[in-house]
This record gives structure tokens, sequence and C-alpha cells, in this order.
């Protein structure tokens, strides 16, 4: 770069010793959550300005030892406000620069330490990992990472983990591959998988892609990418599979002199809509900014297109309609009453053994129904096994 969900259809619960009902659709889309710089600007203020309610922080690297850079670190207490405001945060381990905590990190416990002290600090257990070129082929640390991860969710079982590996239009590169698989093999539950689609060379596009767009290139690419998930995540369908996928493009100009367009932006949303796909993502939100005409010189700051503040994100918002159901599991009894006409249900219980189709209430009295069956994963958190639950 870099320098959700399913629908459901109308539910009916039959409650124990009661026969009370509650008619309801858990209306699930994708998440749209920006790239959002460490760097620059404050995420509390993205959130009154543009109504940014996920996002993701880049990047938790290292300057050689085994400690984060200042720029997250000091980043930290608006991440907290932010969280404690309702907004769903990922923090990115990667990216291009810097030295990863994976390498600067010299053994599983020092690596574990910074992790669990992060997830405290930012009040956030959801945690990208976008891993980049050389560093995709280094498997000691591909290896620390996965045996961590797996100590994490072992500790923290609604730790939500996601990678956001580098696509290419016939899906990912074998050592991308390798990485899902060891971290799978690991005892990874992997959360997300995450497409970034960017910067295909202007050549390639001409003559690989027809019509020959960004956009259209971000989809090949998807499609090809989740073609081979089929071989990691196995006994999925295609529709959980597109779930707990995500499309990450670089918006306006890209490195390569290649542009993708509010038109490509609008395509991107409109596939995510109409495929139940479980997350989108750009670089970034700083970036996603108001200029009168094409060809901003700085690409850090704009897009380097003509376009309004926020227009991508509002763009990439409209994916929220009916997406295609991942999944139809049956129905099952409800956990905690559900009272009809209030339409209310008990609370959630942290560790409590849920049921696909259980209804619970959880922070603000809203309501949330189970996806797949879950030990008590945390419904704001763990959005793969939660839709939140309308009637």
């Amino acid at each position: 770069m870099m320098h959700s969900r399913p629908q459901f259809n109308s539910i009916t619960k039959a409650l124990t010793g009661a026969l009370v009902l509650c008619l309801g659709q858990a209306a699930s889309a994708a998440e749209v959550a920006p790239y959002f710089h460490s760097w620059g600007g404050s995420l509390n203020d993205a959130k009154q300005s543009a109504g940014m309610n996920s996002a993701i922080l880049a990047f938790a690297v290292t300057n050689g030892s085994c400690a984060l850079v200042p720029d997250l670190m000091n980043k930290l207490a608006d991440a907290r406000t932010y969280v404690g405001s309702g907004g769903q945060l990922m923090i990115s381990f990667g990216g291009q620069n810097g030295v990863y905590a994976e390498i600067a990190c010299k053994d599983d416990d020092q690596l574990f330490n910074l992790m669990e002290k992060l997830m405290s600090d930012a009040n956030t257990r959801r945690f990208d990992f976008d891993i980049e070129g050389q560093q995709l082929k280094d498997v000691e640390g591909t290896a620390r990472r996965a045996r961590v991860l797996a100590r994490l969710q072992a500790k923290y079982p609604d730790l939500y983990v996601s990678f956001t590996l580098p696509g290419w239009l016939r899906g990912f590169s074998t050592d991308s591959m390798n990485l899902l698989n060891t971290s799978v093999a690991a005892g990874v539950r992997i959360d997300m998988v995450n497409v970034m689609t960017m910067s295909f060379g202007v050549e390639n596009l001409r003559t690989m892609v027809s019509p020959s767009t960004v956009g259209e290139a971000s989809l090949t690419t998807f499609r090809a990418a989740a073609n081979q998930m089929a071989s990691v995540f196995r006994g999925k369908t295609q529709g959980q599979l597109h779930a707990m996928m995500g499309i990450t493009p670089m918006i306006g100009k890209n490195d390569d002199g290649s542009t993708f367009t509010l038109d490509d932006a609008q395509m991107v949303a409109n596939f995510v809509r109409q495929n139940g796909v479980g997350l989108i993502s750009y670089w970034s939100f700083q970036r996603d900014r108001a200029q009168s005409s094409n060809g901003s010189t700085n690409l850090a700051s704009f897009s380097g297109v003509a376009q309004t503040d926020f227009q991508f994100y509002n763009i990439f918002k409209s994916s929220g309609g009916a997406v295609a159901a991942a999944a139809t599991p049956a129905p099952a009894p409800a956990q905690a009453a559900v009272v009809a006409g209030s339409c209310s249900a008990g609370s959630w219980n942290q560790g409590k053994q849920y049921a696909a189709g259980s209804i619970v209430s959880y922070q603000d009295n809203k309501m949330y129904v189970a996806k797949f069956a879950n030990p008590g994963y945390n419904p704001t958190i763990s959005t793969y096994y939660w839709s939140q639950y309308f009637c």
C-alpha cells in the first residue's frame, strides 16, 4: 500500500415455555473501514465529520527494537476515545516501511507481550496484518506471528485477526498462500482475508483487463483470490468465503500512474453489495479530500482526482444495501427471551455458548443475531459471527 455481511431472511423464534414470536431481519452489510494514517488527523474528528464508524489504523511497526513507532503510540489516546464512542477499530501491523514487530521482537514472549499491551492500550481486540514485499518470504517471521496469534486467541477468544495481502490478476502469490496456510496450521482463526487491489501497471491493464480499468482489475483479482481461499478454508461455501474477505483499492492515482476513479468505486461497491463481501477498505481516508481538478502532485494528501470531501467513502458506504446470504443456518432456540412487540432480548454473556440464530442485546440495548454458533464472542468485535438484528 501502502507506504459484514450476509443478510438473513425474516427469522421466527420459538421460545421454551411460551409461544412468543419476534419477526425481524438481520440486515448485515459490508464493513467500510478505510486505512487511517497514524501520523495525521484524529479518528474522532473523522467520525464526527464523515461518519467514519470503522477504521484501520496504520501502521504498527518498529524502528528496529521491540517497541512500536511513536506515530502509532501517540495515536492510542485518540483510538481509545474512538472505540469508547462506538467506533470499530482495527490496528494494522506491517505495511511497506519500517521493521516488522515479528522481526524486531526476538522471541515469542516479547511479541506476545507487545501485542497484548497494544490491545489494552488501544481498547480494541481487532488486529490487521498488512504483509507486503520481501516480508511475505520471511518464513521465521510468519511462523512467529502465527504462534503468537494462536496463543493470544486462546487467551482472548474474541481477538479478531485480518490479513491484508497484495493481490494480482491471477490472485494471491505462492508466498501469500503459504502465509495463510501456515497461520491456519498453527491454530490461528482468521476472521478476514483482505485483498489489496492496486498498482497493477498501466500496460498490464491495457493488455490483460477488459475493460481496462482499475475497477475491473480489482474485481478480477478478488474473484481469483476467492477461488484460492477454498483450499485454505475447506468446507466453506462461496458465500461464507466472500463474507470473510475484503477488497482494498488505492483511491485515485495509484503509484504506477493508473487511476481508480469514482466510477470504479461505484463498480466495487455494487459488486460487494451483490456478492456479500465482508469488507471494503481503501488507501487512505486522509487522501479522500476535495480537490477541484485532476492531477494533484501530493498523492500522500490527495487522491489526485476531482472529488468532494469523503466522496469515495460515501460511495463505498452505498454497498450497505441487501447482500447475498453467506449461509442459511437452521433456526435455533433463542438463548434469552424475546418479547413480542417490544422486541427485546436478554443480555449477551461473555463465555456463554450461543447457537446459530440466537438473539442477544448488548450496549445501548442494540440487538444482535448469531450467524454461526460461537462460545460467547463479543457481538461488536466478532462481526463474522454476529450481525445487528432489527425487528
